[in-house]
């Protein structure tokens, strides 16, 4: 296909031709470009209101290319926002830690920690890995009555847990940085 055929196709694309068409080669990218199974339902979103924004894609000579582009752009603003507020709760913590140099009751601390700690979990999983992890080892639950409990099969539970627990890991070393 020329040039000039390639832009009369793009004067008369509209949102629901372009999903049609390219909506394989979208999630194929995403799948590429976002590290985490989680983020790529939060990147479609963002890529399909950024393109319903959009009025007319009559100026994009390679739209595989500008898609490509918009993916990349949205998973690095996601990544961003991510790190962004990891550093907001790092400084709140460090905040936190040094207005509470008071005596306090040790228990009443490590309440504060583990609170902290289940928030973390829950904002980095999803909502079925984050609960099987709080009832395997907060609540201390058996895997087949943790699984009774989420209404799930045994095996389906301890998936939850094995990528709960690899994402809780890949965190802790990204935290980390360089040793």
């Amino acid at each position: 296909m020329s040039q000039c055929e390639q832009n009369s196709d793009n004067r008369d694309l509209s949102i629901d031709t372009l999903y049609a068409e390219h909506d394989g080669f979208i999630r194929s990218v995403i799948q590429y470009a976002a590290k985490h199974h989680d983020d790529q339902d939060d990147i479609y979103q963002e890529v399909f209101v950024a393109l319903s924004q959009k009025e007319n894609f009559s100026g994009i000579n390679n739209i595989k290319g500008y898609l490509y582009r918009l993916i990349v752009n949205k998973v690095n603003e996601l990544v961003r926002k991510k790190m962004s507020a990891d550093l907001r709760l790092k400084k709140y913590v460090q905040w936190k830690a040094s207005e509470e140099q008071t005596e306090m009751d040790p228990s009443l601390m490590i309440g504060d920690e583990v609170a902290k700690t289940i928030e973390s979990i829950k904002s980095y999983l999803s909502e079925k890995e984050s609960q099987a992890i709080l009832l395997r080892f907060r609540d201390q639950c058996d895997n087949e009555e943790a699984a009774q409990k989420m209404n799930v099969q045994k095996e389906t539970f301890i998936r939850y847990i094995s990528v709960g627990l690899k994402k809780i890991r890949d965190i802790m070393k990204s935290q980390a940085g360089p040793e």
